[in-house]
């Protein structure tokens, strides 16, 4: 096993190396860049409890190409706060077709406290769990995704618990 831990750090280092040596200088670059960066401003505006000003840079940074599942669950999370419930769950589900996995954290997210006694929640879990047991069955070893995924989870909660 830890041969296989090492085998994947020096894969995704050299991943990130080649990545560095080859990134285009295309419009799709730029796109991709800005998206970044509406995100980041978006993180930054949720931080200053700023949620209508992070919505609109999560819906920037999408609508520039953001293609990960953290703008629409950031920008579900902003939504509920702001009571409303009908935008957040359909961020949620925005998220989940993008590839959001984790059902622990939507469980434990206080940001998303509001939306657990509405009825709709079960059906949004269930989605959510259906495509992470389709993900982990396409992979040839899911127990190593799962451990990477702990491991992110893990240090996440540590950064919070720095920033806080």
């Amino acid at each position: 096993m830890n041969v296989r831990r090492w085998m994947l750090g020096v894969a995704l280092l050299a991943g990130a190396c080649i990545a560095q040596t080859t990134q285009p200088t295309s419009d799709a670059a730029n796109r991709k860049a800005a998206a970044r960066a509406f995100f980041s401003r978006g993180v930054a505006a949720y931080s200053e409890k700023n949620y209508t000003k992070a919505i609109e840079l999560y819906d920037q940074a999408i609508e520039r190409g953001l293609l990960s599942p953290e703008g629409p669950y950031n920008k579900a999370c902003c939504e509920a706060l702001l009571g409303k419930p009908d935008a957040s769950f359909a961020s949620l589900a925005q998220a989940i077709e993008r590839g959001w996995r984790n059902i622990e954290h939507m469980n434990s997210d206080d940001d998303l406290k509001s939306l657990r006694e509405d009825p709709r929640w079960v059906t949004l879990l269930k989605s959510c769990e259906e495509a992470a047991g389709k993900y982990f069955r396409s992979l040839k070893e899911p127990e190593l995704a799962r451990e990477l995924l702990r491991r992110r989870d893990e240090d996440q909660k540590m950064r919070r618990e720095i920033e806080a």
